[in-house]
């Protein structure tokens, strides 16, 4: 298990990139999911330079073409030595107006096939789904949720509950995800600072070696579909980023480097 001290450093300015972004939402400074999501990878990437430590982000808007290919819109890549940790999460805006999900073409919730296609990739990847809220930070209303931040809840909590109580072709609506995060064991932390520490912690997923600046997801549905990902600076420096994140449908991309150093 990797514990190294900016291991919480970053987890801790992470929830407090959050806090803002929610902060901002509620004041109308934000104004959809994408202007929260980058935001806060931006503000993340900020606070690691201002600490001379590698990092590097970018967003861009997905066109109708592209596909989905994780069921994630967002991908954090954590370098440590030589190998590094693929994190992907989906943003999803709550309003509680049972405005957060659609059905697809094929009669499917979106979000349901998007738990499908988060699903093939869990073994290697640390994957949740990210709740952003827009009520006032601090309102402990609804409950179970986070009251200052976003809520987060993980690929594998989420996807069983939607196999085990709902059906798939009809919308999600809030009284289920009211229900799904009700679900959580009490007390467990259900925000940004968990899920960082936990995935980084090696918890979840694998730290994956580096070889020639990329590692590799392959997924476990039988196909082995897999998808190279660049896991140094150099890598990134040499990869057209705007082509990789619209092949596999990725909106926001953000790597950092954590370093050995205790301060």
């Amino acid at each position: 298990m990797l514990m190294n001290p900016n291991i919480y450093l970053i987890a801790a300015m992470a929830y407090a990139e959050d806090r803002r972004c929610r902060l901002d939402l509620y004041n109308n400074v934000l104004v959809s999911e994408r202007d929260y999501v980058s935001n806060l990878t931006k503000g993340i990437r900020d606070f690691w330079q201002y600490r001379q430590l590698p990092c590097f982000a970018y967003s861009q808007t997905l066109l109708t073409h592209h596909e989905r290919k994780f069921g994630c819109d967002a991908m954090l890549v954590v370098k440590y030595k030589d190998a590094a940790r693929i994190c992907l999460f989906e943003a999803k805006r709550i309003r509680f107006d049972n405005s957060w999900d659609s059905l697809q073409n094929s009669g499917i919730s979106h979000f349901s096939d998007q738990l499908r296609r988060q699903s093939k990739w869990i073994k290697q990847a640390a994957i949740w789904e990210f709740f952003i809220l827009g009520k006032k930070p601090g309102k402990k209303e609804p409950p179970h949720f986070d009251s200052w931040a976003s809520t987060c809840i993980w690929h594998k909590d989420t996807f069983q509950f939607d196999k085990a109580y709902r059906d798939s072709n009809l919308l999600w609506k809030d009284s289920e995800l009211k229900e799904l995060v009700g679900s959580i064991r009490p007390g467990k932390p259900k925000n940004l600072i968990s899920m960082l520490l936990t995935a980084c912690q090696d918890k979840r997923g694998n730290y994956m070696p580096i070889s020639n600046g990329r590692v590799t997801l392959t997924s476990s549905d039988g196909t082995d579909e897999s998808v190279s990902i660049p896991a140094t600076l150099q890598a990134l420096d040499n990869l057209n980023l705007d082509v990789f994140c619209g092949e596999n449908g990725i909106a926001h991309f953000l790597f950092i480097e954590i370093d050995d150093s205790e301060s």
